[in-house]
């Protein structure tokens, strides 16, 4: 496995830059997926949050057995959107 000091020195950054570098570019792999998930349950419901599910299930536009998985999915997804957000600007401004 090659050391982290030789890529940096491939690279001609310091070995800070690189790890830094190195977890923006990974948090932001992980926000983009998170967000691709969270695009592909909206889009299925026609919906942007976990409250307007909510309304659908209310108005009886759709059944709790239709949106039973995706509800919860979408809820931890949303939240983990946040938490990844939050680490991501913290890592860019450190």
């Amino acid at each position: 496995m090659i050391a982290i000091e030789e890529i940096a020195n491939e690279l001609h950054v310091s070995r800070e830059e690189l790890l830094q570098r190195s977890v923006v570019s990974y948090m932001e792999r992980l926000l983009f997926k998170a967000e691709a998930d969270i695009l592909r349950i909206t889009s299925r419901h026609g919906v942007q949050t976990v409250e307007d599910l909510d309304r659908l299930l209310l108005a009886g536009k759709t059944s709790e057995t239709a949106v039973f998985e995706d509800y919860f999915t979408l809820d931890a997804l949303l939240a983990e959107r946040k938490k990844l957000q939050q680490l991501l600007d913290t890592a860019q401004t450190a």
